[in-house]
């Protein structure tokens, strides 16, 4: 079940860089702050999350 979790956890990390990751090249090419700044959010949000779970999976 731990091994489970963990997995799950280095998932969301995983999830939540890529939605950083977007949230740079979208604020680069796009120029649309707003959008820039959401993507940021949600993306730290999981990636937090994930990390939180790891942490107590272990």
């Amino acid at each position: 079940m731990k091994r489970i979790v963990w997995l799950f956890a280095n998932a969301l990390m995983l999830i939540g860089m890529m939605l950083v990751g977007y949230a740079a090249l979208a604020g680069v090419w796009a120029g649309n702050m707003a959008q820039e700044y959401l993507f940021w959010g949600v993306g730290g949000l999981v990636f937090m999350v994930g990390l939180g779970l790891r942490n107590r999976s272990e």
